[in-house]
């Protein structure tokens, strides 16, 4: 009788905690946006990107409510699509513990162009554990073009590492 209830306690005990492993991290809803020398709060200096327009406000509540962290341990990265037929995206990190929104500073990237056009999206690294993202494309900001490969560090809501116009080093 005790070997019963010791196997039923262990696997109970491994239910348990297999289901803590995996049940996601509940995320704060959206707070705010954080954004240096924004306009209104919701965009960055003569960017064309409005994040808070019922499209990006739309991504970043269903990123809260169906993502699970996936960017250095707490924060959701998500890339939101701005003009499909020219594969650009803008990027957010979202921060689970307080619902605040921080853009990265470019309007948004693509892939590089080829034969003076863009044809696909551009590649972005990123890891769970990690606080750095790469792009490698082309990234846009403030009316600026820049192609190769960028990399920004996300450290206690800053970006360093690339100074664009957006950025303390950029302004």
């Amino acid at each position: 009788m005790v070997r019963k209830i010791l196997i039923a306690f262990t696997l109970c005990s491994w239910a348990l905690l297999d289901q803590a492993q995996t049940t996601p991290k509940i995320i704060h809803p959206f707070a705010r946006f954080s954004i240096p020398n924004s306009q209104q709060g919701c965009s960055y200096p003569a960017s064309p990107v409005n994040f808070c327009d019922d499209l990006h406000m739309a991504a970043i509540n269903d990123a809260i409510e169906k993502k699970m962290v996936n960017f250095d341990k707490r924060y959701i990265l998500l890339f939101i699509p701005e003009r499909a037929g020219f594969f650009e995206r803008s990027l957010v990190v979202i921060d689970a513990d307080t619902g605040v929104v921080y853009p990265v500073p470019i309007d948004f990237y693509s892939g590089p162009p080829e034969k003076g056009k863009i044809n696909h999206f551009g590649d972005l690294n990123f890891n769970a554990d990690y606080d750095e993202i790469c792009i490698n494309g082309s990234i846009y900001a403030y009316r600026v073009q820049q192609d190769g490969k960028f990399c920004f560090k996300f450290d206690d809501g800053k970006f360093t590492g690339l100074n664009s116009a957006y950025t303390d080093a950029g302004s």
